[in-house]
């Protein structure tokens, strides 16, 4: 089988490394023309699932791309000003209505039990820490050639632009690069926003601007002034006037983004206010990236399937974006690790991506949609004019969601209505969807009186004195990866 992907990129080069892995006897060709941006980028727990599948060496990937480890998202002045939740990748066990890593997350510190290949330290509390999963911080430059180190197999890598594209009723007949002609089986579209291939095809774009507003992403990266501080085991997320900006701890620097709408805000406008939240000096470098948000409404198109940003992007929030192209890219190695492609196949992976397109969709606006803040036209917005579309509304009446909201605060991890908002669409009919957490886990309010003959007082001193002995995450991951 012969197939030919243009565009590279972190979504291209880990779809060269799994064909080339699982499909037999593939003649694999990767044809792109620009270097990506690189930035850090926050991942999901998948791509860790989806390493262990590649077969990657954690350690030697971790070193190779600058990488450090996530456990969860943190929010602040997301809900409302001064307020604070995390989306935990962490569960506890014995205490089933608090997280208690929590109380580590909040002091940059690693438990012990976060690593399954670590002991557990206390065997009075050990119970009640479970590692269920982490995901990573990544260099996108580097990690991306740390992944052409992985491909065993003899490809061709072709460093140049299309120049022609034919099409007949097959799809795509060939495509020409310079004098040379190049027919495959299968084209595989990884060319971004600029749709290469796809584009060629009767495909369309359906925007979700209209759900998600932002559009444009402003860019910094900096060195540490103190790594022991500065390098939290989460991705930061704080909530600006008119968007929010991510803090992603790499090893040796951090990245900053702020994510906003052109609608409400220039980009000249929100420029200096990120400059003035992060300090800058007028010589710092920043970078403006414009993004569209939405997906196509078929992705795969006779020959020709397109993946990663050519498909699909929702938004930057929770870094769903790796996530989705995994999806993608299992599902093609599914397909066509039987050796020929049928109708059906391509209609099953053009419904999943849409599903899957939408339930992104849903999870990212449920962590605007429930705000009280009002300091702004892009908040106010979010909290009395936005709401969901007809079809998540159905799912909401078929499922019985009460959209209750009290002025009381809610808990540290997600808000206690866009837990109960979210779990009680998906829960019947989602069990796959590891987005989704019963919202009564993380809801201080839910905790039993009693938990293995502890009361919640002694299990909080427990859990506060563990914090004392634990590693901070910089010095966790310096005696990890020998640095």
């Amino acid at each position: 089988m012969k197939i030919v992907q243009v565009g590279g990129g972190t979504t291209g080069w880990l779809s060269a490394l799994g064909i080339t892995k699982y499909i037999p006897d593939v003649d694999f060709t990767i044809i792109e023309n620009d270097t990506p941006i690189s930035v850090g980028e926050s991942t999901f727990p998948s791509l860790k699932t989806f390493h262990s599948l590649l077969g990657i060496n954690e350690l030697e990937f971790m070193r190779a791309s600058n990488s450090t480890f996530k456990y969860a998202v943190r929010f602040d002045d997301f809900h409302e000003l001064g307020h604070t939740y995390f989306h935990s990748f962490l569960k506890s066990d014995g205490a089933d209505a608090h997280d208690f890593w929590s109380y580590f997350l909040t002091e940059n510190k690693i438990p012990s039990g976060a690593h399954s290949e670590l002991p557990i330290a206390d065997d009075n509390i050990g119970e009640y820490y479970h590692p269920e999963s982490y995901a990573y911080h990544i260099e996108s430059n580097r990690y991306i050639d740390f992944i052409k180190t992985q491909i065993t197999t003899k490809i061709t890598h072709i460093q140049d632009t299309v120049s022609e594209i034919k099409i007949n009723e097959n799809g795509i007949d060939y495509i020409k690069i310079n004098d040379d002609y190049i027919y495959a089986d299968l084209f595989i579209d990884c060319s971004g926003f600029n749709n290469v291939l796809i584009g060629k095809l009767q495909s369309d774009w359906i925007s979700i601007q209209d759900s998600l507003p932002n559009n444009t992403a402003i860019v910094h990266r900096r060195k540490y002034n103190n790594p022991l501080k500065e390098m939290c085991p989460y991705t930061r997320v704080t909530g600006l006037k008119n968007g929010w900006m991510w803090t992603i701890p790499l090893w040796d620097k951090r990245t900053n983004g702020y994510v906003f709408s052109d609608l409400y805000t220039s980009i000249d406008n929100a420029e200096i206010e990120f400059r003035q939240t992060l300090g800058l000096k007028d010589n710092d470098e920043c970078k403006i990236i414009k993004f569209k948000t939405g997906y196509l409404d078929k992705s795969w198109i006779k020959n020709c399937v397109a993946i990663g940003l050519s498909s699909c992007f929702i938004e930057p929030l929770e870094a769903t974006s790796i996530a989705f192209s995994i999806f993608q890219i299992k599902r093609i190695l599914s397909i066509s690790n039987k050796g020929y492609v049928k109708q059906v196949d391509k209609d099953w992976f053009n419904y999943l991506n849409i599903e899957d397109a939408l339930r992104i969709k849903s999870f990212i606006m449920n962590h605007f949609i429930h705000t009280v803040r009002e300091d702004s036209k892009y908040w106010k917005d979010w909290k009395y004019n936005r709401t969901v579309d007809d079809i998540e509304m159905y799912k909401c009446i078929r499922a019985g969601t009460l959209f209750k909201e009290t002025k009381s605060p809610t808990s540290v991890f997600f808000p206690n209505r866009a837990f109960q908002y979210i779990s009680d669409i998906y829960k019947a009919t989602d069990r796959f969807n590891s987005f989704i957490k019963e919202y009564k886990k993380h809801d201080p309010q839910q905790l039993p009186e009693v938990n293995r003959g502890y009361t919640e007082e002694q299990i909080k001193e427990l859990v506060k004195e563990d914090v004392k002995l634990a590693s901070y995450n910089y010095d966790f991951i310096k005696k990890y990866m020998g640095a």
